[in-house]
């Protein structure tokens, strides 16, 4: 890190779901007074509580939380308007003195703050969208996500692969154009010094951690939570039928997985993005990695507090 560099600080706390990543931004915010900015893709979407471990109600009175609860279920956040959001909250954290964390797993949210990542610009073709709508009301977003694993395995590794919209661009800029969409992406300069530190946790103990959690999801109302989003309107075609755990909570509700099926569904979706997380930030971010372990909250506050002096 240049000392040249007088921008100020943006600290970035990352890694795979079920690490623990919300509990050390609460320490530090405590710590640093400072404010939480969410980047996670689907604590965006309100009423969408049990199932994406929103802070809760305790932790968002000590600590404010930002991009939270911004978006209906039934409606899609684009990588632009969440950036412009951002932001939006980054420099009114700023400009209160107050130091901004960003926490979340969703690697194209970071990017887009630590890189400027901004999403290709090649128009949409309507023939190959129309292909692609049709495979997946044939043959559901499975089929979408295995199209785009075999022609595109760099795009498939960083993509939320519950999202047929995200996944059918995927694709459709491959075939228009022979390109990875990763290759068309562009970067823009950020205002801040992102400090990215990543969270890591032996693999055995991490798989442990997400069945646990999601036998609690299950267990503290999940299913309550998605019955009321049903009766409001949000089903399959909304946030809940490309989101981890809400997929599985519905086909248990419609009768097509048992229970403890669903529970164990949800656990190994949420393996799979937690692998796919780790690829996006080994291969996209420049992080600072730190086990989890006695020692976290001292080694973290140690290097946000160096990444202070030096814009000082």
């Amino acid at each position: 890190m240049s000392r040249s560099d007088t921008r100020p600080p943006l600290v970035c706390i990352v890694g795979p779901t079920g690490v623990g990543k919300s509990a050390v931004a609460m320490l530090l915010a405590l710590h640093f007074d400072g404010e939480i900015v969410s980047a996670d893709s689907r604590q965006i979407y309100s009423g969408m509580d049990i199932g994406t471990a929103k802070a809760s109600t305790h932790d968002r009175a000590l600590v404010p939380h930002h991009l939270l609860d911004i978006c209906a279920p039934d409606s899609e956040c684009s990588l632009h308007q969440f950036s412009a959001d951002a932001e939006t909250a980054i420099f009114h954290i700023q400009s209160r003195g107050r130091l901004p964390l960003v926490v979340g797993g969703s690697g194209y949210y970071i990017s887009a703050l630590t890189r400027g990542l901004r999403p290709p610009t090649a128009p949409p073709d309507p023939k190959i969208r129309a292909k692609l709508n049709l495979l997946f009301e044939e043959d559901g977003v499975e089929a979408l996500a295995s199209r785009l694993q075999e022609l595109d395995p760099i795009a498939y590794a960083g993509l939320d692969v519950q999202n047929p919209r995200r996944l059918i661009r995927a694709i459709e800029v491959h075939m228009a154009t022979g390109q990875s969409i990763r290759e068309l992406e562009s970067l823009q300069p950020v205002p801040w010094r992102p400090l990215v530190l990543g969270l890591r946790i032996d693999r055995t103990v991490l798989a442990a951690n997400i069945a646990a959690r999601t036998r609690r999801m299950f267990s503290s109302g999940l299913m309550d939570e998605i019955r009321h989003l049903l009766a409001a309107g949000f089903g399959w075609g909304s946030a809940l039928g490309r989101s981890i755990g809400y997929v599985e909570g519905l086909s248990y509700l419609f009768g097509r997985l048992s229970r403890d099926e669903a529970i164990e569904a949800t656990t190994i979706a949420t393996r799979q993005y937690a692998r796919r997380q780790m690829t996006w930030f080994r291969n996209r971010e420049a992080v600072q990695w730190f086990d989890v372990d006695d020692n976290l909250t001292d080694e973290l506050i140690e290097a946000v507090e160096r990444s202070l002096a030096a814009a000082s």
